[in-house]
């Protein structure tokens, strides 16, 4: 096979075995081969991506599989745990995308059963956060302030935070307000979230959508948001002709 054989078929043709049979044929093969696995991950979302590596067609897939998976990608920067499926995705499937992964992307949509202690794992790994831009954790119900303040942390470039019926709170938008790259941020239904917590992150200057839908807000709008920011703000409370 020519490289050019390999581009051509690798995405069309050839099975996920296939592709980990290939990357030991030649250093440029596996080169295409492991690009290939990668976008597996990426664009198939992970489940997808893994139930081609299951042993036995119909098996559940669980974070072992997963871990399979992933030690075939090292480096993959975009992770979709959400088709997991309703309460598949836990703390431990948090542990393996941090040993193998270097984010720029988590997508970890509930429910689920993820906590903040899943999430420290994430932040505690080395470089596995460094390049994080997007996270959503929305309908973890056990992820909280926490694991809000932890990413802040390790995750500098954190542009867009979906939190929404999660266990965040004001507390946690007092850490978000130090992200300065902040320019989205979905806390809707987060009944913990209130006027207090908002003017805190009057200093995201950068922030242009905010999600308060449900929220114990009653004046949603700091003069430094008026002219840049669009809000959703659903049954938020009493809302006035003044905001």
């Amino acid at each position: 096979l020519t490289s050019q054989d390999i581009r051509s078929c690798i995405l069309c043709h050839l099975s996920c075995f296939d592709l980990v049979r290939l990357r030991r044929v030649s250093v440029e093969v596996e080169q295409y081969a492991a690009a290939s696995l990668q976008t597996l991950v990426t664009h198939l979302g992970a489940r997808t991506a893994a139930e081609w590596l299951a042993e036995h067609p119909g098996a559940p897939v669980t974070h072992s599989t997963l871990s399979r998976l992933l030690a075939l990608c090292p480096g993959a920067t975009s992770i979709d745990l959400a088709p997991f499926g309703r309460g598949a995705v836990t703390d431990e499937m948090l542990g393996v995308v941090a040993r193998h992964c270097s984010l720029d992307v988590l997508l970890a949509a509930g429910p689920g059963e993820i906590t903040d202690t899943g999430v420290l794992q994430l932040c505690r790994q080395r470089g596995c956060c460094a390049t994080l831009r997007r996270v959503v954790l929305s309908e973890n119900f056990s992820v909280g302030d926490a694991a809000v303040e932890a990413l802040t942390l390790a995750a500098p470039n954190l542009a867009e935070v979906e939190a929404e019926a999660t266990g965040l709170s004001d507390v946690g938008l007092m850490a978000l307000a130090k992200s300065r790259q902040l320019q989205l941020l979905n806390a809707g239904y987060c009944r913990g979230v209130s006027d207090f917590g908002v003017r805190q992150l009057t200093a995201c200057s950068g922030l242009v959508a905010l999600n308060l839908t449900a929220c114990a807000v009653f004046d949603p709008h700091p003069l430094s948001f008026r002219r840049h920011c669009c809000f959703a703000m659903k049954t938020c409370g009493v809302i006035t002709d003044t905001s």
